[in-house]
């Protein structure tokens, strides 16, 4: 009896074992993660994930820029998820997965990081040069990406035009400012949607005076032209090149050789030089000076001489039988060539103390009506004739004292159409200034004393001028 109790007892316990092992094997894996997302900011940082579940899992697919720890286990646990520092200003996003033991189960987590917002500054917004060549300085930048800089001019250098993070570059000027304008540029720093501008200016290296040469006319006898200044000039020099010369020099080799020329007080409006050669090109340099010996911009005006006739051709006249008492000039005017008519100055009792010294070109006739010059004597007897259309002789009386100086005579050729011949004639001062000064004690006029006309006045020339 007591064998057959056990029996029984022994068969209850299978059958409850048995029972057991088949619902531990039915049940279903179960596996759940928290949070199912993870929102990052762009700095490295950590965060952690809850995962609840009965039986093994284990963490796949994980993106370049996490790291996770642990990436297996079993049942309940904590893992930390660790976002590299997002470098890029761009957000980015990515997603691993959990999975359980046998595969039946899986969890997707999203990771989103935050691009970082890019930081620009520099030291320095304006910065001044000074106008001598490599004139330097440095900036500062201050950034946490990478930047570029634009707008950089010819004259200016740049260490360095690009970079990534803070960085010290230097600007220099590649030149001197040879100009009498301060030059600038703006440069521009860019780094991902970020700017800053920076405005250098190199200071002008030159004075502000300058000298214009302007209405230029050759003749045979000179290079005639108007100088139009600024109120800064003190002195200017002046040189005439062929345009052969010009251009196998350099502007340096000019500068040195204008240097060297004498300098002109620009009293007047009026300059002269030597002559040139006929249907050639030529430049007149000017190069001025202010008050504290500083020069100015080199100025270039470049111009062409005329086409000559010859002098068969030309329209020219002469002075011919001119004599001289000690109360009148007389002369003769003869046309030549293809003369039509002829414009004729003359007159007597030139003051000579007053035409010693720079006389720059001056509408004569209007000194006459204004006497606006202590040079000028009050009794010229002067006479300006224009337009004279056959030979004539002409004369003019004077009452020489101690002021006189003796008597002057200038003509030149016009064509049928007005044009003004190149070709003058002309009789000096001193020609019969013994015989009129026979009752005059002053002797002091000299032969220097010559007139030319171009179109707008007349000049004085003398032997130096002519180089």
């Amino acid at each position: 009896m007591k064998l057959i109790k056990l029996l029984t007892l022994m068969v209850i316990l299978l059958a409850l074992t048995a029972s057991s092992c088949h619902k531990d094997k039915d049940e279903p894996a179960s596996l759940n993660v928290s949070p199912s997302s993870i929102s990052a900011q762009a700095q490295k940082n950590s965060t952690t994930l809850s995962i609840t579940s009965n039986t093994k899992w284990r963490i796949v697919d994980i993106p370049s820029w996490v790291t996770i720890n642990p990436t297996s286990g079993a049942n309940d646990e904590t893992v930390e998820v660790i976002c590299a520092e997002n470098t890029s200003t761009e957000k980015r996003t990515d997603s691993f997965l959990i999975l359980s033991a046998d595969g039946s189960v899986e969890k997707t987590v999203e990771v989103t990081q935050e691009g970082k917002e890019v930081s620009l500054s520099v030291d320095v917004t304006k910065i001044n040069l000074q106008s001598v060549a490599y004139a330097s300085q440095n900036i500062s930048i201050k950034c946490n990406s990478e930047w570029t800089i634009s707008g950089n001019p010819d004259w200016l250098q740049i260490s360095s035009t690009a970079g990534n993070g803070n960085s010290v570059i230097m600007v220099s000027a590649r030149t001197s400012n040879d100009s009498s304008k301060p030059r600038s540029a703006t440069l521009n720093i860019s780094s991902e949607g970020k700017n800053v501008s920076i405005f250098i200016e190199q200071e002008a290296g030159l004075s502000s005076c300058i000298s214009t040469p302007s209405n230029i006319t050759a003749l045979y006898y000179a290079v005639v032209f108007n100088l139009i200044y600024s109120s800064e000039v003190a002195t200017t020099k002046l040189l005439l090149i062929s345009d052969y010369d010009y251009k196998h020099k350099t502007e340096s080799e000019l500068i040195r050789e204008i240097e060297k020329e004498e300098p002109v007080i620009p009293e007047s409006e009026t300059i002269f030089t030597r002559a040139v050669e006929d249907n050639e090109d030529y430049h007149i340099l000017s190069l001025s000076f202010d008050r504290k010996g500083n020069r100015g911009e080199l100025v270039d005006i470049e111009f062409k001489s005329p086409k000559y006739l010859n002098a068969t051709d030309d329209a020219w006249c002469t002075i011919e039988d001119a004599t001289v008492s000690s109360s009148q000039f007389m002369f003769s005017v003869l046309k030549k060539g293809r003369c039509a008519t002829y414009d004729v100055i003359y007159g007597a009792n030139i003051y000579p103390g007053y035409l010693i010294g720079s006389l720059m070109a001056f509408e004569i006739n209007y000194y006459v009506k204004n006497h606006k010059k202590s040079w000028l004597s009050e009794s010229w007897g002067l006479a300006i004739e224009t337009d004279y259309p056959n030979d004539h002789t002409f004369y003019c009386s004077y009452s020489p004292d101690k002021y006189f100086g003796g008597v002057i005579a200038t003509t030149w050729g016009k064509f049928s159409d007005g044009t003004r011949s190149s070709d003058i004639d002309f009789v000096y001062g001193d020609m019969y200034a013994e015989e009129a000064m026979s009752t005059s004690n002053r002797r002091d006029i000299t032969s220097e004393i010559e007139w030319i006309r171009n179109q707008k006045g007349w000049i004085r020339t003398v032997p130096a001028d002519f180089k």
